[in-house]
């Protein structure tokens, strides 16, 4: 990230980031506990914009610590950054407005257990599909429209698999829906709106879009790929069986029931002979 300038810190100025660190809150994430602290309440409080489902009350210790120090009005823009010996220098005002971006990824770096793969996540009787592709081409629509279909939603964003399993555990993260068709499935509900560089999204939970289910881990059984034409790793997942293709050469496309119940066919397939479901919804 071009925004992290790295930077070397002294005992003494560490010692300082820490005894300035009067904000302070803990989250449980993948099995981390981790310790966010900084001598500015506004940093914690747009980081849970996110991840407040991961908060934990009261504060525990021990844990990963993540001290941060925000530069005071009147000076110029910076905040500081320090976990595991390592330090940076954030210089984008963007970044204080959603510093998610910036403590996220110094609590994933240290993942061990986990692989995280960018996708959605849904399942069903303990069967757990991926739903991957780039961004804009509607992830976070068609998890949306799969939880309100009854389906269970892990992720939205990062499905954390574990390393030595095919596993998904949970990760709920708030879900952000783009202007179109996902944002119909929570109409009328709250929601936080989220202005990031050219986003505009709705923030809501994955308790809003699930009904208030709680999704429990779950073994994947399938892959679907949306794209808009046929790249090269999706030639090359064709080529694997166990993996459910959905090709959306006209996205966004109409959904509704049709839509969920040949993915629920489709992914009722996977695994057996057979089970390659090719669906051009255009």
């Amino acid at each position: 990230m071009e925004e992290l300038q790295p930077r070397e810190l002294s005992p003494d100025q560490l010692s300082a980031l820490r005894a300035g660190a009067a904000h302070r809150a803990a989250y449980h994430i993948l099995g981390q506990t981790v310790h966010l602290a900084g001598n500015d309440r506004s940093l914690i409080d747009r980081f849970d914009v996110l991840y407040e489902a991961f908060r934990i009350d009261p504060v525990p210790a021990p844990g990963r610590e993540i001290l941060y120090h925000l530069a005071p009005p009147g000076e110029p823009y910076r905040w500081l950054v320090w976990s595991d010996g390592q330090a940076h220098d954030v210089t984008d005002p963007v970044l204080a407005q959603f510093p998610a971006v910036v403590f996220a990824r110094y609590v994933l770096q240290a993942l061990t257990t986990h692989y995280l793969v960018h996708s959605g996540c849904v399942s069903r009787d303990g069967r757990a599909v991926l739903i991957s592709g780039a961004s804009g081409l509607g992830k976070s629509t068609l998890t949306a429209h799969l939880a309100a279909a009854g389906w269970d939603l892990l992720s939205d964003e990062f499905a954390p698999i574990r390393r030595r399993s095919r596993v998904v555990d949970p990760y709920p993260l708030r879900v952000g829906l783009r202007p179109g068709p996902g944002r119909d499935t929570v109409r009328g509900q709250p929601f936080i709106p989220l202005q990031f560089r050219s986003e505009d999204k709705q923030l809501v939970t994955v308790a809003q879009l699930a009904g208030g289910r709680r999704a429990a881990a779950a073994e994947v059984v399938a892959v679907i790929f949306l794209t808009t034409e046929l790249t090269a790793e999706v030639a090359t997942a064709r080529r694997h069986r166990g993996v459910v293709r959905c090709w959306f050469t006209g996205w966004p496309a109409t959904l509704g029931p049709d839509l969920t119940q040949r993915f629920s066919v489709g992914v009722e397939g996977a695994g057996q002979e057979g089970d390659l479901w090719w669906a051009d919804l255009s």
